[in-house]
């Protein structure tokens, strides 16, 4: 009997872990996700300092045009005026997550201005961020065009 009732004990334990850790990661999915579409308000409304805390010292932002940005260069080119987000009208987003590492993949349609000229992109996106002293850091992002 008392085997019995310590493997229904383990059990209850066991769906309770369970349960936690998958909370835990809808949680977790759901602040990427934020996080995700935050990034692009600030691209948008030019928050420099706020994108300066998401952005990784590592980052390579790969654009649907061949343009590659580090952290660096998506800072300058917002404050400079060459890179222009006018609006970004995303779709679904799904988060997929191992460990410390967090893939956002996206779809969006962008209305921007690059040197002047004005563009609209519907594009297939994947971002990946880490999870750094408690902190989601976008550390790579890659875009390419939808027909």
């Amino acid at each position: 009997m008392k085997t019995k009732w310590n493997y229904f004990l383990l059990t209850v334990f066991g769906f309770l872990l369970l349960g936690n850790s998958l909370l835990a990661q809808q949680n977790e999915s759901s602040l990427l996700k934020k996080l995700c579409a935050s990034k692009f308000e600030w691209l948008i409304d030019k928050q420099t300092d706020s994108l300066s805390q998401l952005l990784d010292n590592r980052l390579l932002y790969i654009h649907s045009n061949g343009l590659i940005e580090s952290k660096d260069d998506v800072i300058e080119h917002i404050v400079s005026g060459k890179l222009v987000y006018l609006d970004v009208e995303l779709g679904e987003l799904t988060v997929r997550l191992a460990e410390s590492t967090g893939l956002v993949t996206g779809t969006g349609v962008f209305h921007g201005k690059i040197d002047g000229k004005e563009f609209t992109a519907k594009l297939l996106f994947t971002e990946v961020y880490i999870r750094e002293h408690q902190h989601w850091k976008l550390i790579s992002r890659h875009a390419n065009k939808m027909p």
